[in-house]
């Protein structure tokens, strides 16, 4: 669907609508589950509410695709723990949807098989809807797989140590990452999903009914399973926190005074935690967010001196590029360049055997490039050839 809206609107403002659309739909499927499992009042609180995150309201400005899977996700969650009746070949597809979409997605299917069996489901059923799921996400399993030579790309990348939290491979990434990393993650992605802690004070002083602590169960392991991830990003784990939203707009109907007013404070205080550090890092951009310096000279300050993303600040590179000129760019985020260029990535198979930088410098000149484009401020030389999947030198060269 991106790739259509890219091309008949290549200045990716289609693309933002279209992802604002999926952004309105996630709201009424939010208010849905609400309803299934409640009531209209807890439907609109809860669409309310998941409404206000702020990198709900963030993701509806771009053109990302994150907000398409929340759609999905509220879609497998009407299906499978709502129960809204649907066919089976229906079900698995939905959540063959939700997989392909964002492959951070696959962390729900031990959740979704183990609901299933705890929900009296005979285990073929259980099983055959898992695997009807995969079927329907297996071209882009085999896409990436022909890629990148990861089947889930980017999980567990052992090609791309950054995605791997600095780590060599998966196993390493498990015995010694993860350990290290667990609280640090969990307390970075509970801020962003103030809903599941501002839930469970108000369950431990209500009566919450039975439905409510399983979903809050199921709610726990999703983050537990999310915590597996080496590079997390809050907004990745948006299409998660659908559950935790709905039983918190559900807690706040039902339950007495008390317990509204300990939510209500837990959620100030999580909201006042959140806020705080946010400020102090945006704060460098008010000059420019209140116009008391223009943007051009904002970018020109800040963003070209940005290690992770290359941007051309006046055209300083492309001006020195010839018609027939080919550069090879090794960067992170190369969204922001308008000059032509090869990715690192683009030429793995024809320099992998490269084993030295005057055998990397040697075979692009071989294939006809005049400049090779990199941060010096993020990446040594070495480190070119993990960026472009080329062997990596030893330390003396």
């Amino acid at each position: 669907l991106y790739v259509f809206t890219l091309a008949f609107w290549p200045t990716e403002q289609l693309s933002k609508l279209l992802n604002f659309g999926f952004g309105v739909l996630s709201l009424l499927g939010v208010y849905a589950v609400g309803r299934r499992l409640a009531d209209s009042t807890v439907g609109l609180m809860a669409a309310t509410l998941f409404s206000s995150f702020p990198i709900f309201g963030w993701l509806a400005q771009t053109a990302y695709i994150d907000l398409s899977v929340v759609f999905y996700s509220v879609l497998v969650v009407l299906v499978y723990i709502a129960g809204v009746p649907v066919g089976a070949v229906a079900s698995f597809t939905l959540l063959g949807l939700f997989l392909s979409t964002k492959i951070w997605a696959l962390i729900i299917l031990p959740v979704i098989f183990g609901y299933q069996l705890y929900k009296k489901q005979p285990l073929d059923s259980a099983i055959s809807s898992i695997a009807g799921a995969l079927a329907v996400a297996s071209p882009w399993f085999f896409e990436a797989l022909i890629t990148t030579g990861n089947p889930v790309f980017p999980i567990f990348s052992v090609n791309q140590p950054e995605l791997l939290g600095g780590y060599h491979s998966a196993g390493e990434w498990l015995l010694k990452g993860w350990p290290r990393q667990f609280w640090p993650n969990l307390k970075h992605l509970v801020i962003h999903d103030f809903p599941l802690l501002a839930l469970l004070p108000g369950m431990l002083l209500g009566r919450a009914r039975t439905k409510v602590v399983e979903l809050t169960v199921v709610s726990v392991a999703i983050y537990f399973l999310f915590s597996f991830i080496s590079n997390p990003d809050p907004r990745f784990l948006l299409p998660f926190v659908v559950i935790p939203t709905v039983l918190l707009a559900r807690l706040w109907v039902d339950q007495g005074m008390m317990v509204k007013v300990v939510a209500g404070l837990a959620m100030l205080a999580i909201g006042v935690g959140s806020f705080l550090p946010l400020y102090f890092r945006s704060e460098r951009s008010f000059s420019v967010v209140f116009a008391r310096e223009s943007r051009q000279t904002y970018l020109d300050k800040q963003l070209g001196e940005n290690v992770h993303t290359f941007i051309d600040v006046g055209n300083e590179v492309g001006s020195r590029l010839a018609p027939g000129d080919k550069a090879v760019v090794l960067v992170h985020n190369m969204f922001y360049i308008d000059f032509p260029y090869h990715g690192g990535l683009d030429l793995k198979d024809q320099l992998k055997s490269t084993a030295s930088p005057q055998d990397l410098l040697g075979r692009l000149k071989e294939l006809g490039f005049s400049h090779i484009v990199v941060k010096t401020a993020e990446y040594k030389l070495k480190d070119l050839f993990a960026l472009g999947g080329f062997k990596t030198p030893s330390q003396d060269e």
